[in-house]
Formats: structure tokens, C-alpha cells, sequence
């Protein structure tokens, strides 16, 4: 005849059965618990119930658990213990631990990327508005005015002298000839016109741009 031993089972209470079991030797509710130590009766039911999903982060469960345990007088290295256990195995927080501030450790690691990605953006958004402004500033046409005389100028004396500012660096010519201007752009120019009406053309150009041209249109009285 085969006789079996009988084996006794240790039956090991979970970490919330062990916060409940202690709060209720020292006969308190949840409620009164809430007021002594100051955590919330949603929280002190969850840690009681191994629910940790409803709590921010592993650092406010473990905070909240080491003030509940010390209340309650557990021993906190049997506590801690039991709590990695309980959310290793329930596999929560797996992204990443929360911080003090309830943000990740993940987020935090790409926290610093985008601010990097956001000022490699605007470092290439600055050299290619300043490209831009360059090739602009190469291809529009320069700056030219001419202050006298005016357009539909009327005079009785055909000597008529040509005044005005070019941009500095570009050609500048009269009636399709090279005239100079000084370091600052001003330029002056004596002209003997015909009697009648005299049209002068006034041009500034670059070596890559296009070419601003002014006219003007001189009558000589006989």
C-alpha cells in the first residue's frame, strides 16, 4: 500500500494583503488612514489591492507605500521587496520609470533631441533665409534716383546739369555711356542739350542683376 505525506503549504499574502491585514490590527479605515498620513483613500485602495495601474508613476506608488508601511510599522526592506515583485510581475511602468515630476525617463532621454532637432531646424531655416537675401540682393536692380531734373523739365538754357545716388558698386551709364559716381554713390553730370524735347535715359545695373533704368524728358525753349 503506498502511503502519501502530506505536505503543509505555505500560502505567502500579497503585498496588499499585508497593508490591509496590518491596518485593520490597529482597527483604522481606510478614511481615518487617509487623514493621518495624509495620501489619498483612492491610492491607500489601490496599494491594498495591488492596483497600481490608477497611480501616476512608480515613484508616487513607492513614496506613498513607504509612508503607508511605516504607519502601519512593516518592516520597508520586506515591503520594497514585495513591490518590485508585484509590479514585475503585473509587467507596468515596462516605458519607462516616472520621475518626481510624473515624467518619464524615456521622455526625457527625447526630450533634449527635440529641442536639438528644433535648433538644427532653425539654424537651417537661418542660412537658407540668409542665402536667399544673398541671391536676392545679387539679382534685383540696384538702387538709382535721379533728384534733378525733374521728369518733363522745362528750361531755356540747353546747358542742364544731371545730379542723383546710385548704389554703390553698380555701373552706372548716360544715355547708354559710363559715367562715375563717387564713393558714396553721388554722381554729376553736365549735358548740352538740343532745343526741343531732349529724352535722357539714366541706367544702373550689376554684373548678375537686372537693370534699373530712370528717363527723363527735357524741354529747351528756343
Amino acid at each position: 500500500m503506498i502511503r502519501f505525506k502530506q505536505k503543509n503549504i505555505i500560502t505567502v499574502k500579497s503585498l496588499g494583503e499585508d497593508l490591509e491585514l496590518a491596518r485593520k490590527r490597529i482597527n483604522l479605515s481606510i478614511l481615518a488612514v487617509e487623514k493621518r498620513i495624509g495620501v489619498a483613500k483612492h491610492y491607500l485602495e489601490a496599494l491594498e489591492s495591488n492596483d497600481y495601474e490608477i497611480i501616476p508613476g512608480e515613484v508616487y506608488a513607492k513614496n506613498w507605500l513607504k509612508k503607508y508601511a511605516s504607519f502601519l510599522g512593516l518592516d520597508w526592506q520586506e515591503t520594497e521587496k514585495k513591490f518590485y515583485e508585484e509590479i514585475k510581475r503585473q509587467k507596468i511602468w515596462s516605458t519607462g520609470q516616472v520621475n518626481r515630476f510624473g515624467v518619464s525617463k524615456k521622455r526625457l532621454i527625447i526630450l533634449p533631441k527635440i529641442i536639438r532637432n528644433f535648433f538644427l531646424g532653425l539654424a537651417v531655416a537661418v542660412i537658407i533665409i540668409y542665402l536667399g537675401f544673398q541671391v536676392w540682393s545679387l539679382l534685383r536692380p540696384p538702387e538709382l534716383s535721379v533728384f534733378y531734373p525733374s521728369d518733363n523739365f522745362v528750361s531755356l538754357n540747353s546747358y542742364i546739369k544731371v545730379m542723383g545716388k546710385v548704389e554703390s558698386g553698380a555701373w552706372l551709364g548716360l544715355n547708354d555711356k559710363e559715367i562715375t559716381a563717387d564713393s558714396a554713390g553721388w554722381f554729376e553730370v553736365d549735358m548740352d542739350l538740343n532745343k526741343g524735347l531732349n529724352i535722357i535715359k539714366i541706367e544702373a545695373k550689376k554684373s548678375y542683376g537686372r537693370t534699373r533704368t530712370v528717363y527723363r524728358r527735357i524741354i529747351i525753349e528756343e
